[in-house]
């Protein structure tokens, strides 16, 4: 408990330092005697769970070393930085590994002259094709999402149905999302739907943002996807869908007092949160048909754990926070467009 207070200690008091990469930290840190000794007591008691004093007085002698503030980065060494910073703070503490202090809801919008047709996630396409890094790794992610190539089989067999492979779909979701210019992915995946054209820009939308192949095969035995909690544990289960997951709960939760309001009080950080669980197990989606947000898993069978099911079902819908998150983006968007 004593190393739990010391480390949230530190986290709001602002004595933590979020300017470096955990990788680039860690490396610093090895080559001074006491940060390594600090820093190997540290990890030491975090792996064996053991809450002595003198584990609480190791991480007070880091407090002076970028270390114990550290910060990872979406992309190429993201899953190394974040085996690092777990390996600080340890699996049981909400602290996001991410830093969005420079962001703006405004940068995350494309401006353009006008739709150029009455289907603005055609539009959102059509404006990632004309960009060279949006269009490759637009391709990327549907090439690796798209259904696996069968052997032909034995003469007599039965063919089998196509198969994907889930986990490279994931992955080139997740490298579309950190590697394609902002603006132009997340308006591919938010884009707005209204008109005559709404059921097929809502169905252009929901296969953008959740190829099937990334919530594919079936996720039980029923043919439908897991329970809720079934879902979050498996997510947690990993540093990187755990570290997405925690940094969506930091950012997108709703403030009590004023429910609309991001307790961050950072829409710009609650949509990047959003956007970042996309090509992860707990990845969003909206229901196929309507704007409602949702995550690829059910209450139906959770009677035993039916509040925290309920409780992850509201981090998506109703979630004031994100609503009005999602809201604002919508209203830039549309100014930028000069429907306004």
């Amino acid at each position: 408990m004593l190393l739990q207070v010391v480390l949230v200690v530190f986290t709001l008091s602002g004595l933590v330092d979020s300017e470096q990469d955990c990788v680039k930290a860690v490396e610093s840190c090895r080559t001074d005697e006491e940060c390594t000794k600090n820093l190997d007591t540290l990890q030491g008691c975090l792996s064996a769970q053991e809450k002595s004093s003198e584990c609480a007085e190791a991480l007070h002698a880091l407090r002076d070393f970028p270390v114990t503030g550290c910060t990872c980065s979406r992309g190429d060494e993201e899953i190394t930085c974040l085996n690092l910073f777990w390996s600080i703070w340890g699996n049981d503490q909400l602290v996001s590994p991410y830093d969005y202090t420079r962001t703006s809801i405004k940068d995350l919008v494309v401006p353009h002259p006008g739709a150029v047709s009455n289907d603005a996630c055609l539009d959102a396409t059509l404006l990632c094709n004309r960009n060279k890094s949006c269009s490759q790794l637009r391709t990327d992610y549907i090439v690796a999402c798209g259904p696996r190539a069968q052997t032909r089989p034995p003469r007599g067999a039965q063919a089998q149905r196509p198969l994907c492979f889930q986990h490279r779909c994931r992955r080139a979701l997740r490298s579309f999302v950190t590697r394609a210019p902002s603006a132009l992915s997340i308006n591919l995946f938010l884009c707005s739907c209204s008109g005559d054209s709404m059921e097929r820009c809502r169905m252009r939308r929901h296969k953008s943002i959740v190829p099937s192949c990334s919530h594919s095969p079936p996720r039980d035995l029923h043919g439908s996807f897991l329970e809720c909690p079934e879902l979050l544990s498996s997510c947690q289960s990993n540093h990187l869908c755990r570290s997405r997951w925690v940094d969506y709960q930091i950012h997108c939760q709703s403030d009590l007092n004023h429910l609309t309001r991001c307790t961050k009080r950072s829409h710009a950080a609650c949509l990047h949160s959003f956007v970042g669980l996309i090509g992860t197990e707990i990845g969003p989606e909206f229901a196929q048909g309507g704007d409602e947000v949702r995550p690829p898993c059910k209450c139906e069978r959770s009677a035993n754990k039916a509040d925290a099911c309920r409780d992850i079902l509201q981090m998506f819908t109703p979630n004031p926070c994100l609503g009005k998150t999602l809201l604002i983006y919508l209203l830039i968007y549309l100014i930028a467009i000069r429907v306004l």
